[in-house]
């Protein structure tokens, strides 16, 4: 599961209203009405994508319950400009009771001064009781929940040397060596600034001071090397 699965999930739900509804059914198991923007962020996490984050919350139909287990699994942050899409934000519409929580989404977006969220039980146009994207005003976000997603970590991909480069060399891999060594034209011609920098290098990493680029400097430049 990744921060796109659940903004994908959670706004399939858009336009989705009633109380009771199939959040507050399948959470609370009966047809009575409830108050149910967690109820629907917890119907999202849990039974539409399996995931167990939640589950440590005692109560994740009440707000306040949902900040403190938060601050005790060290989730929760005031400063809603950390968020991410797929977090959680809270929402305190009486800004200047500190500690009050009334509601809760998905964040969607953070902006400078508004974040946009996916929420349940709240209205949309002449609907309510509804599944709905909305803008909020920074004062009203009364602080974040930082789920613990695993954010997957670039990949990235080595340059393939595949000839020793010296004084004459020409070509596309000499650019290259140009470019990683910065403060040169990148013409792709190895002259002799080009190998006046290469000695730099190799005296500052403590390499062969001979100006060629082979499998010893290639490695130092974080390069594969497969040439002969």
């Amino acid at each position: 599961m990744n921060r796109s699965d659940v903004i994908k999930k959670a706004i399939s739900y858009k336009g989705h209203w009633g109380n009771p509804n199939q959040f507050t059914k399948w959470y609370c198991h009966d047809d009575k009405t409830h108050a149910w923007c967690g109820m629907f962020v917890y119907y999202v996490f849990k039974k539409d994508l399996k995931c167990n984050w939640l589950n440590s919350c005692s109560n994740f139909a009440y707000v306040p319950t949902i900040v403190q287990w938060a601050k005790q699994k060290g989730y929760w942050n005031t400063n809603y400009k950390k968020a991410k899409d797929g977090d959680l934000v809270i929402y305190n519409w009486q800004p200047s009771r500190k500690n009050f929580y009334s509601h809760v989404g998905i964040v969607k977006k953070v902006k400078d001064k508004t974040i946009i969220s996916i929420e349940g039980n709240t209205t949309s146009g002449v609907k309510k009781n509804c599944v709905a994207q909305k803008t909020r005003a920074s004062k009203y976000v009364a602080g974040v929940v930082l789920l613990p997603y695993k954010e997957g970590k670039p990949v990235v991909v080595k340059y393939n040397l595949t000839r020793i480069l010296k004084k004459g060399s020409e070509g596309k891999d000499v650019k290259e060596l140009q470019k990683k060594l910065g403060g040169l034209k990148t013409d792709g011609i190895f002259g002799s600034k080009t190998e006046k920098a290469v000695k730099t290098y190799q005296k500052k990493h403590k390499l062969n001071v001979d100006g060629i680029v082979g499998k010893d400097t290639a490695h130092s430049l974080g390069w594969l090397f497969k040439g002969k």
